[in-house]
């Protein structure tokens, strides 16, 4: 975000902030509405793309997200395979029989779905084996200590072993050595 005061802000810093105020639906509305422009002006169905979104546990609290989402696509003619929602676990557990329900719906349509921060939060392998998630994206904490030695890259070998056994495509976050 460029402030026109504070100048460059980080999304790190603005979205918790966010998150927890009114504005949170609002701010997902808005980036969903922007990243399917995007997708849209990309093209790339051929290809594979896929355009992804974060979501808030805010979202997941709103009893017409699911639609919401479905009728953004139709708005913006893509197909529900070309988005892919992520969330948090710590989202997931806030309210997990309704997140369950949005989740069920989202990914019945054929939005594509992935645990973001993987590791992080409260990590209970029974959400690895019984959310309709795709996608594994392991945190960014995990992938930065893997030069550390033995026993971090044995837990993210793990982490991706695991998550393979149960039919994820695993994402590793925050590469940025060689």
């Amino acid at each position: 975000w460029n402030h026109p005061g504070l100048g460059a802000v980080s999304p790190a810093e603005f979205i918790p902030v966010i998150e927890h105020s009114p504005h949170a639906q609002a701010m997902t509305a808005f980036v969903l509405d922007r990243a399917l422009t995007q997708a849209r002006r990309w093209g790339g169905a051929e290809d594979g793309l896929v355009m992804s979104v974060n979501i808030s546990a805010a979202n997941l609290h709103e009893p017409d997200f699911a639609s919401a989402v479905t009728a953004a696509l139709r708005r913006h003619g893509l197909a529900p395979e070309r988005l892919e929602l992520e969330l948090t676990e710590s989202a997931i557990m806030q309210d997990a029989d309704q997140a369950r329900r949005q989740l069920d719906t989202l990914a019945a349509a054929g939005i594509r779905l992935a645990i973001d921060d993987f590791g992080t939060g409260y990590s209970s392998l029974a959400y690895l084996q019984d959310l309709p998630t795709q996608v594994v994206k392991i945190d960014r904490s995990f992938v930065l200590k893997l030069g550390n030695g033995e026993r971090e890259q044995s837990l993210v070998r793990s982490m991706i072993g695991l998550s393979h056994d149960l039919n994820y495509r695993v994402v590793a976050e925050g590469v940025e050595t060689v």
